[in-house]
């Protein structure tokens, strides 16, 4: 078929109720390209992955993530698990427990598309997260519409306040890197960085 967008086969995998099996899958496949990067020398870095907000209910999950960190002898902070705003929304204190649960075993947790779901500011403040991820339509909008980009430096006055780090979406011009700057954001991703690129390509440098 060729090459298949997620939201393709996402809907399909969340009817099957294989979406956990992937997840798995996926976590593994990060652990042991992380495994092969120390193997051939290189630096270590981190890698995010995405945990589902279904994952959280299954009972094996955090044996499940400690295991592949076991099996491959690597830093539980290597792993960042990336959780939905919104799922922060659904039986918060469920996710809580099982997030600091995470977060003592060392994993960093991100709250991913920050600002386009339904969570409140005070969530920041009750909720287990070491880095906020803030959503690339902050910066299209501030492009359009100036005064969001008070908005924008409140959220990471706030977030350097609370010791949470955060890192900008969809950064793709140097105006927009060079504004995010201005407002206080070190950290950012997006096309004017890279391209997503098959995984062969870090390990050799």
């Amino acid at each position: 078929l060729g090459l298949v967008p997620p939201m393709q086969f996402i809907p399909l995998l969340e009817k099957e109720n294989r979406v956990y099996d992937v997840d798995k899958y996926i976590w593994e496949q990060a652990c042991i390209f992380l495994k092969r990067r120390r193997e051939a020398g290189l630096s270590a870095i981190s890698v995010s992955v995405n945990v589902a907000r279904g994952d959280f209910y299954q009972p094996d999950l955090l044996d499940v993530l400690r295991g592949f960190i076991a099996k491959y002898s690597l830093d539980p902070a290597q792993l960042h698990l990336e959780v939905l705003e919104r799922a922060y929304v659904q039986d918060s204190a469920h996710l809580c427990q099982i997030l600091t649960a995470l977060r003592d075993h060392g994993f960093v947790i991100e709250m991913d598309d920050f600002g386009v779901g339904e969570s409140s500011l005070a969530m920041l403040t009750q909720m287990p997260v070491d880095i906020i991820k803030l959503d690339r339509q902050f910066l299209l909008t501030a492009e359009k519409t100036p005064s969001h980009i008070e908005v924008i430096r409140f959220i990471i006055q706030l977030a350097l306040k609370l010791n949470i780090g955060i890192i900008a979406e969809g950064v793709e011009t140097q105006e927009q890197a060079a504004l995010l700057q201005s407002l206080g954001c070190d950290h950012a991703q997006g096309y004017l960085y890279g391209k997503p690129e098959p995984a062969e390509r870090f390990l050799t440098s």
